[in-house]
């Protein structure tokens, strides 16, 4: 599977201070409050958040480890859920160091960040 690519198209919405960049990428991501690892595939992401798709969203407050890309593939991320679409997915702020966010943003995505 090649690796996940941000697109050129960037969405903006005026609530947001960064712009979001579509990227459709596998993206497993770890519950922390029972350490289960979910299914699920990035849809955008910025410098401060990504929204990832995924049926049973985890609830708002919940501190996430994502690797976008797939596990052991490209960066893991840390985040905390600040929004949910029931059946649809979550939106996470990141909660950590964002050199990953910004490598991914440029299309990088063979380094890894913990």
């Amino acid at each position: 599977m090649p690796p996940p690519m941000a697109r050129n198209a960037e969405m903006y919405s005026p609530q947001r201070t960064h712009r979001r960049t579509s990227l459709r990428a596998t993206t497993p991501v770890m519950d922390s409050r029972n350490g289960r690892f979910l299914r699920g595939l990035s849809r955008d992401l910025s410098r401060s958040g990504i929204f990832v798709e995924l049926i049973d969203p985890p609830p708002v407050g919940t501190l996430v480890d994502m690797f976008i890309g797939g596990v052991g593939v490209g960066p893991q991320i840390l985040g905390r859920v600040v929004r949910i679409e029931p059946g649809v997915g979550f939106g996470a702020a990141f909660t950590g160091e964002t050199a990953a966010v910004v490598r991914l943003l440029h299309g990088d995505v063979s380094s890894t960040s913990h």
